[in-house]
């Protein structure tokens, strides 16, 4: 919203710590976070289930207070299909 990011404090939200004490695991986490985000957003269109309404909760991490409840859809042409039939494995040479 416009004029609303002069009001928030610069420290309320330090997800991984800061200084000395920092997460080692931030940057990974953090990496982790934005693949797992985009494999799913290519593979499925997100939809909020009708009438949710998201209430954040300040904890030690912020977090909806009831959890968000969506419905995935598989985006035409992403990802696999039905499993094909499974084939006993063979071994090497046809042995």
């Amino acid at each position: 919203m416009p004029g609303a990011r002069e009001g928030v404090d610069r420290y309320g939200y330090i997800p991984f710590g800061t200084g000395p004490r920092v997460c080692i695991g931030a940057n990974f986490a953090m990496q982790t976070m934005i693949v797992t985000v985009a494999a799913i957003t290519c593979a499925f269109r997100l939809e909020l289930v009708p009438g949710q309404r998201i209430t954040p909760v300040h904890r030690v991490t912020m977090r909806p207070e009831r959890g968000i409840v969506m419905t995935l859809h598989r985006r035409a042409g992403a990802g696999p299909g039905p499993a094909p039939a499974s084939q006993p494995p063979t071994a090497p040479n046809g042995i």
